[in-house]
């Protein structure tokens, strides 16, 4: 499951919008270890001091964003630790520090799973987070648990958990609990199907849409649609993998009927991820306008996201490109923003239309004000025009 959500996010990942960011704890570091091990996360740890300029960079332009809060805040315990007062003297005698900012991402044992210094980029910073749940797997633990006899909830039910994150099948593992138990309405039994559903073509996920209404006692809506819909992407991508079209077809009608809010936008995500495995320009384009203007029309992070993709996947089609540039310049008309005007620069750069790849130029020179990066990156833009 995890190696298709991440295809997916890496197919809607780019954003240069400064909402939803990093939600940090405001407690006590030791707290956040005790919380990380009750949930099995790592806990972020941005050490800081208040005079250093990247690390003001770094809370002021990269934490905020969305698509930064949107991973770390699933993923992770996040806390900052400002380490000259407070608890950072404290845990700088077990953490030590030499240069600013320095990142920490550690275990519930308190244990350092991966670390770095410096200041990154969006992209860089999302890569270190991959890196960091990329060493952090507990399925050898719970496994070695399981295969000695335990049987618990609490270890089985983190078994699957693990297995999931680790994109392993926990299926046989999930079955083998559920034949195990008799009343399958408890509150301990709904979460544990809850958290094991990743398929619509399984028993499980008919476990629990039978048990929706006891799911919503406990989840969100929003929750429990997400579940249906990630459920429903795992087994579209098994059509598509084992060429069965009807599993396809149950796929959207599990959405359809138990999601309906939310079916479609699966319709067309499915559309345009069975395009992108086909190589289909054509049947791309189609489904990312339709995407647009019936999904994402208005949304800046998304309309950003899908100029990224198309200008990476569909750079040599005309009509990817036009597309890609419409959607660019509604997004840099209702947000004349440095960063967005550039996007839209870019555009019409891959378009070589050089005029109008100036004018968004010099319109993100003008945009960028005190932003010295930013205007730079636009002067550079500026001076590769000249020639053209």
């Amino acid at each position: 499951m995890r190696n298709l959500y991440l295809a997916l996010a890496l197919l809607f990942s780019f954003t240069l919008s400064y909402s939803q960011g990093i939600e940090f704890f405001e407690g006590a570091y030791q707290e956040a270890f005790n919380m990380a091990a009750e949930k099995d996360k790592l806990v972020f740890v941005d050490a800081y001091a208040v005079w250093c300029g990247p690390c003001k960079r770094m809370s002021k332009q990269i934490f905020p964003q969305s698509e930064v809060g949107s991973l770390f805040n699933d993923n992770f315990i996040n806390l900052k630790i400002d380490m000259e007062k407070g608890q950072g003297l404290d845990f700088g005698k077990t953490y030590p520090v030499s240069a600013y900012p320095t990142f920490f991402f550690i275990n519930g044992m308190g244990e350092v799973v991966h670390k770095f210094k410096g200041g990154r980029d969006v992209k860089g910073l999302l890569a270190e987070a991959e890196k960091a749940l990329a060493k952090f797997d507990n399925t050898e633990k719970y496994a070695k648990l399981y295969e000695e006899g335990d049987r618990s909830y609490e270890t089985v039910y983190r078994y699957v958990k693990a297995l999931n994150k680790s994109g392993e099948s926990s299926l046989k593992i999930a079955n083998e609990y559920v034949k195990s138990q008799k009343n399958l309405s408890s509150e301990e039994n709904v979460k544990f199907i809850f958290e094991a559903t990743t398929e619509v073509d399984s028993k499980l996920f008919e476990l629990l849409v039978d048990r929706k209404k006891k799911a919503l006692k406990y989840y969100t809506r929003e929750a429990f649609n997400e579940k249906i819909v990630d459920a429903g992407f795992n087994t579209f991508e098994k059509s598509l993998e084992f060429d069965v079209a009807s599993l396809g077809k149950e796929a959207k009608d599990a959405v359809k009927k138990y999601a309906k809010e939310e079916y479609k936008r699966f319709v067309i995500e499915c559309d345009m991820i069975e395009a992108n495995r086909k190589n289909d320009s054509g049947l791309f384009v189609k489904s990312a306008s339709k995407y647009h203007s019936q999904v994402i029309k208005g949304e800046e992070d998304e309309e950003i996201s899908l100029v990224t993709k198309l200008l990476r996947a569909y750079n040599n089609d005309p009509k990817a490109l036009n597309l890609a540039s419409d959607i660019a310049v509604n997004v840099a008309t209702n947000n004349t923003s440095a960063s967005n005007c550039l996007l839209a620069c870019h555009t019409f750069m891959k378009l070589q239309q050089w005029a109008d790849a100036r004018k968004w130029a010099e319109k993100a020179e003008l945009a960028a004000g005190d932003d010295l990066r930013a205007k730079h990156q636009a002067q550079q833009q500026l001076k590769f025009l000249e020639s053209k």
